[in-house]
């Protein structure tokens, strides 16, 4: 009987030692997210930014203003033209009446402590910016209430809206790309046993309505030489070259670099993002740009032992996009930009060849420059 529940039995060897946890460990991870989103749920109430704009007093009439003549106009045409100023100074044998009109944008971040305490939360950390955009018309009569000088103050940023803008501008931009890298499987190897990389070239039509963004339109041709690539058996396959066509529809942003020497200026940053004219729009540039279309493959001859087999992959057609960033030196008509490129195109269709299986997706990885026409 014990010969037999011994036989029966499991065998057990010595108990392994339990593998000791480092500092840091010992919590399962399970706690630890806890612990994390406790945390963030006591921060992220307490966070708060705000942006605002305030206005004080009636915009200038500042068309009525350009019709007011030195030595010819009187003081009440000036009023009824005018309204009502906003202050008088009298002088010696002068009087000096001004309007103003006050544009104030202010900015606030703002970290309290999210448990109010009898309603009154303190505050951690407050940063506050506000940056004032006065108007003024000032106009000096005499004795006889007759028009002397005249003066007019405006900001800077709406000087610039008073100038006659370009509007919308239209580019033409040739581009030439080299990739340097393949990604993905090609169904009987992967894509860098079967091509190597090479180049590509495009053409952009472009339009940009406002100085950040840009929208266009491109066609691109690619081309992947064939390798001789040896198969397990070894037998050598000898592929002929992959050419790509394809037409997309592409986004890009632009943040001009001389924004952060402007930094300091909440205001300063928003005018160089959003108010500059695109025909101004010069200088250092920084980019990124998505891009989605199609594309068309031409088939994929192949030899196998020198001998021809078929095709690996038919001619068909699948979405692609690209992604794309860099930088920009821009001047009045011409624009130069040089930076990386990342391509995705779709899979491609199996051939007749008895081994070629379908393609899986293609990925590249390259550099990319191009000479922009403005008009």
């Amino acid at each position: 009987m014990r010969d037999r529940a011994r036989s029966a039995g499991t065998e057990r060897g010595p108990p392994r030692p339990r593998p000791r946890r480092r500092f840091g460990e010992a919590l399962p991870r399970s706690i630890t997210v806890v612990v994390l989103l406790l945390v963030a749920a006591v921060v992220v109430p307490g966070c708060r930014f705000t942006v605002g704009r305030t206005r004080s007093g009636s915009p200038l009439r500042q068309q009525e203003f350009e019709k007011l003549e030195p030595g010819t106009t009187t003081l009440q045409s000036a009023m009824d033209a005018l309204g009502a100023p906003d202050r008088v100074k009298w002088e010696t044998d002068q009087s000096r009446l001004t309007w103003l009109y006050l544009d104030v944008t202010h900015f606030q971040t703002r970290l309290q402590v999210p448990i109010s305490v009898f309603g009154y939360r303190h505050n951690l950390y407050n940063y506050f910016e506000d940056h004032d955009l006065v108007h003024a018309m000032d106009l000096v009569f005499d004795e006889q209430g007759v028009l002397e000088e005249k003066s007019l103050r405006v900001p800077a940023a709406y000087r610039r809206e008073e100038q006659e803008r370009s509007g919308m501008r239209v580019q033409i931009a040739p581009r030439y790309e080299h990739m340097f890298l393949l990604v993905g499987d090609g169904g009987i190897v992967d894509y860098e046993d079967i091509f190597e990389p090479d180049f590509g070239v495009g053409l952009d039509l472009a339009i940009q309505p406002v100085a950040p963004v840009t929208f266009s339109l491109g066609g691109r041709y690619h081309e992947l030489r064939g390798d001789d690539h040896v198969l397990g058996n070894g037998d050598l396959l000898q592929v002929d070259d992959m050419d790509l066509y394809t037409l997309e529809a592409a986004l890009r942003l632009q943040i001009p670099l001389r924004i952060f020497a402007g930094a300091e200026s909440f205001s300063r940053v928003w005018e160089l993002f959003l108010d500059d004219d695109p025909a101004t729009h010069d200088g250092w540039i920084y980019f990124i740009e998505g891009t989605v279309g199609f594309t068309v493959n031409e088939d994929v001859r192949v030899a196998r032992a020198r001998r021809f087999a078929g095709t690996i992959y038919d001619r068909g057609i699948d979405l692609s996009n690209a992604a794309m960033t860099g930088f920009e030196y821009s001047a009045r008509h011409v624009s130069v930009r040089a930076g990386l490129v990342y391509r995705a195109w779709g899979g491609f269709d199996r051939g007749s060849a008895a081994f070629a299986r379908d393609g899986e997706s293609l990925q590249a990885l390259g550099v990319f420059g191009s000479i922009a026409i403005k008009f």
